[in-house]
């Protein structure tokens, strides 16, 4: 009885929470975000798309085998913030922080010209309201 009489006292707690955390993202103005990832004419599978701000804060995708992403604002929700981003695109990094790096990725060779990734000279502008698609034909320089 003292079980149930506390559900009953937590359950408006929790149904509140899952609604001030949805309305946050609805504030953000979040923008759908895809594309195509090529490296020398072929989909570049498994690399990591990063759109970063100036700020160093960034959403991330994965491409999949055909080298398509979607960009993630975080684990639960898609989309990016608008503006004026950097793009990088990394073969054998999980992020930008060198402390997320294993031992394999560590001493994997990047497939990746550093103009795409460390020293990018990638830029987009995503705009306000409408979803968008940014592809990447990369060159490899051989």
């Amino acid at each position: 009885m003292l079980a149930a009489s506390f559900l009953l006292l937590l359950l408006p707690v929790l149904s509140g929470c899952g609604n001030a955390y949805t309305g946050r993202y609805n504030n953000l103005g979040l923008v759908e975000v895809k594309g195509t990832v090529t490296l020398d004419g072929q989909p570049l599978h498994n690399a990591q798309v990063h759109f970063e701000h100036q700020d160093k804060t960034y959403s991330y995708g994965v491409t999949n085998e055909y080298g398509e992403y979607q960009l993630h604002f975080d684990s639960r929700k898609t989309g990016v913030l608008p503006g004026s981003k950097t793009v990088r695109i990394w073969t054998t990094r999980k992020g930008l922080d060198s402390e997320q790096l294993t031992q394999e990725n560590n001493t994997a060779k990047e497939r990746i010209p550093s103009q795409y990734n460390q020293k990018s000279t990638l830029t987009v502008t995503v705009e306000t309201g409408k979803s968008q698609t940014f592809d990447f034909d990369l060159k490899s320089g051989k």
